[in-house]
């Protein structure tokens, strides 16, 4: 599973072309590096609003030019945004506005088969 972007789209939005042809080499380079797995792009709990817009875009956007290539052993998914609550301290986030323990539960369940059966759960990018 990879799960790249939150970062980099949280502070100043979308990080555009650079990011989508890096996260396309990275995942060219694992390729080249586990032939026969499975991969799961994936976006974490953490982003909303236009920041995940943009980050879905990118990664489906791969997913779609990985597969014209002939490479479709990958899916997507994409955790449901956690909500932290309305009012400090936000008890359902934990700290810097990270998953909590609870809110990593939820999304381990999704995330905990194999490969293919995962993402089944969401679909595929398309």
């Amino acid at each position: 599973m990879v799960n790249l972007g939150t970062n980099d789209a949280s502070t100043s939005g979308d990080p555009g072309t650079p990011y989508r042809t890096a996260y396309l080499d990275f995942v060219r380079t694992l390729r080249k590096n586990y032939p026969d797995a499975f991969f799961i792009l994936s976006i974490g709990p953490m982003l909303s609003d236009a920041p995940l817009i943009a980050i879905r875009g990118h990664i489906q956007a791969v997913i779609k030019t990985l597969a014209g290539e002939g490479d479709t052993k990958m899916s997507y998914l994409e955790f449901p945004t956690q909500d932290c609550g309305s009012e400090p301290p936000y008890p359902n986030c934990g700290c810097a506005w990270h998953p909590n323990a609870a809110t990593n539960a939820k999304n381990g369940r999704p995330a905990s088969g194999r490969g293919e059966e995962a993402a089944s759960l969401v679909g595929t990018a398309g």
